[in-house]
């Protein structure tokens, strides 16, 4: 691909899917970033919007395992 970028921007929370063609490995260049691709590289994919992972997503649990002396454990 001749016409093919050599300067991608990539803006945040966005991702490419990246080629290299010696060996034949994909991998995933995340941003924000300015991505220069090299001569022996091709852009697959993207630039692609990322699912953001929600930190407060985690659950509490109260109470998991039921104590001795508890009036409701008997």
């Amino acid at each position: 691909m001749a016409t093919e970028e050599s300067i991608i921007r990539i803006p945040p929370y966005h991702y490419i899917h990246v080629l290299d063609q010696n060996s034949n490995v994909s991998r995933v260049e995340v941003g924000p970033k300015t991505y220069i691709r090299q001569d022996n590289e091709r852009w697959v994919l993207g630039p692609g919007r990322g699912v953001p992972a929600r930190l407060a997503g985690t659950t509490v649990r109260l109470l998991p395992v039921p104590r001795q002396g508890w009036p409701w454990c008997g």
